[in-house]
C-alpha cells in the first residue's frame, strides 16, 4: 500500500502530467519561460521558500530553482482565469490522491467515514467586495470563505471556496443530498452549532448507516417522543447531574444527552458569553436562561444509546483536528494573507496554498503507514513541508529519480520527527479514542431509536 501511494504521489508531482494540464486549461499555450510546472512551484512551494511571497521573491525563486528568469511583471501578468483553473485542476489531483489512503484509525473501526465539517474566513482588500462579497458593517467589505470537510478516518477531504455567501447549514445539506463525500458503509458527522438545521438533521437520520452529533443552540426547541413539548429550561433549573431525553427533530428521533459541568468550566463559559453580549448590545450580561443553559454539555445525536456521554464527548473532541488544519493553513502557509486587489491571482495563490496543504497531507498519510501505534502530526508535517520547500522544489523541476529520493527522505524525517507528543494529562485524541473504545470490532452506527 506504501508503495502504491507513493507512485500515486510521485505521479501527482511529475513535470509531465502538469504540462498536460497547464495546457488542457489554456494556461500554456505557446513556448514560454514560465511554464505549468514553474507556475505551480511558484504558488505552491514558493510562498514557504520565501519570506514575503512578493513578485520580486518568486521570480528570484524561479531563477534559482528552475533556472527560469522573468520579471515580476512578468509573472504577474500571466495571473488569469485559465491560470486559476489549472491551478484548481492541480488541487482536485492532490485531494484525489489524499482520498486514496486506507482506514487508519482502529479505535473508530466501527464508522468507515468520520467526516468533520467545518468552514473558515478570512479577509480581502475592499477593491474586491464585487467578487468575494464580505460581512459589511465593521467587518471587511470583502473575504473568501473556505467549506471543508475532513474524513478522520481516512484523510479524505472536501473543499469549497468561495465568500460569506457560502454559509455553513446548506453546506453541510449538500453533502448529505448530494453526497459530495462517501457515505458508503457505516459513516458519521460531525459539526458545529452553525450547521445545525432541522431538515438536514431529517435527511442524516433516513440516510441507513448515517450518524450525526452536534452541540445545541440555546433557543431551540423541542417536542418528546409522546408529542409533547420538552422544556428543557424547566429541567435546567432542577440542577441535574446528567439527563437524557428522546426528542422529535423533523420527524426524525434523536437522543439529547446532558450533563453539568464542573465549576470552573461553567463559569470560564459564562464569562466569555458576558463579553460577547457586552461586546453586541453594551449593556452587559446573558439572560438567567442562557445562564443555565451554559451550565451543561448538550449533544445531539441519532447515535444508538450504547453511545453514552463519555464516548459522545470524545467524539465530538475530534472536531479539533479541523481547527488544527486551519491553523496551518493560516500560521504555516499563510493562506490569510492576501493583499492582491486582483481576483485570479487570489485564486492562484489560495489554491496554491492548498495544493501545498494536501501534499503535506499525502505525506502525513503515507508516513502513519511505516508506524504502529505512533501517530503522525499532520501540523507538524505542514511545517516540514514549508521547512523542505526549497529542496522539494527543486526535485520536482528534475524530476525522476532525484524527485523519488526527494521524497524518500522527506517521508523519512516525517517518520522521525513529525510524530505527536502525548502525556497522561494531555492525551492526543488518538490515544483519547483509543482508551474509550477499546474494542475493534465494527458495530453498526445507526439504529431506529426506541
Amino acid at each position: 500500500m506504501m508503495e502504491s501511494l507513493t507512485a500515486d504521489l510521485l505521479k501527482l508531482l511529475c513535470k509531465d502530467g502538469i504540462e498536460r494540464d497547464a495546457r488542457t486549461c489554456g494556461f500554456v499555450e505557446r513556448r514560454s519561460p514560465i511554464t505549468g510546472t514553474a507556475f505551480l512551484l511558484a504558488m505552491m512551494t514558493g510562498p514557504q521558500a520565501t519570506r514575503g511571497a512578493t513578485l520580486a521573491e518568486l521570480s528570484a525563486f524561479l531563477e534559482s530553482t528552475a533556472g527560469i528568469g522573468v520579471s515580476p511583471q512578468a509573472l504577474d501578468e500571466r495571473f488569469s482565469d485559465q491560470a486559476a483553473a489549472f491551478l484548481e485542476v492541480c488541487l482536485q489531483k492532490s485531494l484525489v490522491a489524499a482520498s486514496s489512503m486506507p482506514h487508519r484509525v482502529n479505535a473508530l473501526s466501527r464508522f468507515d467515514h468520520a467526516y468533520l465539517v467545518d468552514s473558515t474566513n478570512f479577509n480581502l482588500v475592499p477593491a474586491l467586495a464585487s467578487v468575494f462579497k464580505g460581512n459589511g458593517g465593521g467587518a471587511s467589505a470583502a473575504a473568501m470563505r473556505i467549506q471543508f470537510a475532513l474524513d478522520f478516518c481516512t484523510g479524505a477531504m472536501y473543499q469549497e471556496i468561495g465568500d460569506v455567501r457560502l454559509s455553513d447549514p446548506p453546506t453541510l445539506a449538500g453533502l448529505v443530498e448530494k453526497e459530495k463525500v462517501p457515505m458508503d458503509g457505516s459513516t458519521l458527522l460531525i459539526a458545529d452549532l452553525g450547521y445545525h438545521k432541522t431538515e438536514t438533521i431529517a435527511r442524516i437520520c433516513a440516510k441507513p448507516g448515517v450518524c450525526f452529533i452536534s452541540k445545541i443552540p440555546g433557543h431551540n426547541h423541542y417536542v418528546k417522543a409522546d408529542g409533547a413539548f420538552f422544556d428543557l429550561d424547566s429541567r435546567l433549573k432542577k440542577r441535574p447531574r446528567a439527563f437524557e431525553e428522546i426528542v422529535i427533530v423533523g420527524g426524525a428521533r434523536c437522543r439529547l444527552v446532558a450533563t453539568r459541568l464542573d465549576g470552573a468550566t461553567a463559569g470560564e463559559r459564562i464569562r466569555k458569553a458576558d463579553i460577547e453580549a457586552n461586546r453586541k448590545q453594551k449593556s452587559g450580561r446573558i439572560s438567567d436562561k442562557y445562564r443555565r443553559f451554559l451550565h451543561y454539555s448538550m449533544f445531539l445525536t441519532n447515535l444508538p444509546d450504547e453511545y453514552k456521554m463519555e464516548e459522545l464527548y470524545v467524539l465530538y473532541r475530534i472536531r479539533w483536528q479541523v481547527e488544527l488544519v486551519f491553523k496551518g493553513w493560516k500560521s504555516v502557509l499563510n493562506i490569510d494573507r492576501q493583499r492582491s486587489a486582483k481576483a485570479a491571482r487570489i485564486r492562484c495563490e489560495v489554491y496554491g496554498r492548498l495544493i501545498a496543504a494536501t501534499v503535506a497531507a499525502v505525506l502525513e498519510g503515507i508516513a502513519s503507514l511505516n508506524l504502529d501505534a505512533i501517530v503522525v502530526s499532520r501540523f507538524k508535517t505542514l511545517k516540514a513541508f514549508a521547512a523542505h520547500a526549497y529542496e522539494l522544489s527543486m526535485a520536482i523541476v528534475r524530476g525522476g529519480k532525484v524527485l523519488e529520493r526527494k521524497i524518500g527522505r522527506l517521508l523519512d524525517f516525517i517518520t522521525k520527527r513529525c510524530r505527536k507528543t502525548t502525556s497522561a494529562k494531555r492525551p492526543h485524541i488518538e490515544k483519547r479514542l483509543e482508551d474509550i473504545f477499546k474494542t475493534t470490532s465494527k458495530k453498526t452506527c445507526h439504529e431506529t431509536l426506541a
